[in-house]
C-alpha cells in the first residue's frame, strides 16, 4: 500500500511538475512571438502597449515596448490581471487593472517606472485616452446604471455627461488642446459624434485658496461633428 501511494504521489509531483514547466514555456513562447512581431514595426512605433499572458487561467500581465525591449509593468495589491490601453509620449501609461476572484477593475497609470491606482478614480471610471498633459478621459458609470463621459484631471474624474440637454455617453479621445471627442446617447437612433473644446477663465486675483489650474474655471463649448460614428474610427 505504501508503495503504491508513493508511486501516486510521485505521479502527481511529476504532473506538477510538467504543467509548471509548460506554463513557463507558454510564457516564453508568447513574449518571444510578442516581440517578434513588435520589432517588425516601422521606426515610427517605438512604444507599444498591451498586455501577455499563458491564457486562460493565467492572469495578464501589462507591458510596453520600447527600442526592442519588452518591460513588465508590474503589479497592483489585490489585483492579479492587468492590461495596458495607451500611453502618450512622456512615456505614460494607461491601462486597468483586474481581479479575478470578484471581477472587479479599476484604472491604473504607470509612469517613472511604478504601476498605481488612478487617484481619486475608482471601478465605476473606465479610462478610454491620455493626452500628453497626463489628462485622461473615459465613461463613468453612475449608482442609477447611467453612463457618463468623465474627464480625469489632477486626481479628480468630472461628470461631462450631465453639462447639457443630451446626455454625452462616453467620452474615448482627447488632444493636447484638452479637447475631447466621444458619443452623445440619442437612445432610439444612432449615436452623435461630440467635441468639447475648453474655454478658461482668468484665475480670480484675490481667491488666495485657489492656485494652478484650480485657480481657473473651465467651462465647455460643445460641437456635434457628425452623426456617423465612423468618422472616429
Amino acid at each position: 500500500l505504501a508503495k503504491t501511494l508513493d508511486q501516486k504521489l510521485d505521479l502527481k509531483l511529476g504532473e506538477s511538475t510538467r504543467m509548471m514547466q509548460t506554463q513557463f514555456s507558454q510564457s516564453a513562447e508568447i513574449i518571444r512571438h510578442v516581440t517578434e512581431r513588435l520589432t517588425k514595426l516601422d521606426e515610427t512605433n517605438r512604444q507599444v502597449v498591451g498586455f501577455a499572458g499563458a491564457g486562460y487561467p493565467t492572469p495578464n500581465r501589462a507591458f510596453l515596448w520600447s527600442n526592442g525591449t519588452l518591460t513588465d509593468l508590474g503589479s497592483i495589491k489585490g489585483y492579479d490581471g492587468f492590461v495596458a490601453t495607451d500611453i502618450n509620449n512622456n512615456g505614460q501609461v494607461l491601462g486597468y487593472a483586474h481581479r479575478s476572484s470578484d471581477g472587479a477593475e479599476i484604472p491604473f497609470l504607470w509612469s517613472n517606472g511604478v504601476m498605481q491606482a488612478l487617484p481619486g478614480a475608482g471601478s465605476n471610471f473606465h479610462a478610454s485616452d491620455i493626452n500628453d498633459l497626463g489628462q485622461i478621459v473615459g465613461t463613468l458609470t453612475l449608482a442609477s446604471g447611467e453612463n457618463h463621459a468623465a474627464l480625469w484631471r489632477n486626481g479628480v474624474v468630472e461628470d461631462l455627461g450631465s453639462h447639457f440637454d443630451r446626455p454625452l455617453y462616453s467620452a474615448g479621445a482627447i488632444n493636447n488642446r484638452g479637447q475631447i471627442a466621444g458619443t452623445v446617447s440619442t437612445f432610439n437612433s444612432d449615436p452623435l459624434i461630440f467635441r468639447l473644446t475648453p474655454v478658461s477663465t482668468p484665475p480670480l486675483a484675490k481667491d488666495v485658496s485657489a492656485s494652478g489650474p484650480s485657480a481657473q474655471v473651465i467651462t465647455w463649448q460643445p460641437d456635434v461633428v457628425s452623426v456617423n460614428p465612423s468618422v472616429c474610427r
